[in-house]
C-alpha cells in the first residue's frame, strides 16, 4: 500500500501536502496545480481505485488567476 501511494505522490507533485484524522477516519489535504478540467480524472482516479478515497475538491486561484477571472465578467 505504501509504494502504491509514494508512486501515486510522485505522480502528482503536490506543492503540499498534508494527512490528519477526521471523524475517526485517515484524512490528507493535497494541493495541486490542475491544468485543466480534464485532469481532476487522473488526480482523483488512482485514490478512488486505490484506497476507495472519498474525495473533495475545492478550486483556488491565486490572486492572478482572480485577476484573470474577474476580467472575463461581464464580456
Amino acid at each position: 500500500m505504501m509504494a502504491r501511494f509514494n508512486q501515486i505522490m510522485a505522480d502528482l507533485k503536490p506543492e503540499a501536502a498534508y494527512a490528519f484524522p477526521r471523524n475517526g477516519r485517515r484524512c490528507q489535504i493535497v494541493v495541486v496545480d490542475v491544468a485543466d478540467e480534464a485532469a481532476v480524472v487522473a488526480i482523483c482516479e488512482p485514490f478512488w481505485l486505490e484506497f476507495n478515497a472519498h474525495i473533495d475538491m475545492h478550486i483556488c486561484m491565486d490572486a492572478d488567476d482572480l485577476r484573470v477571472g474577474l476580467g472575463r465578467v461581464g464580456r
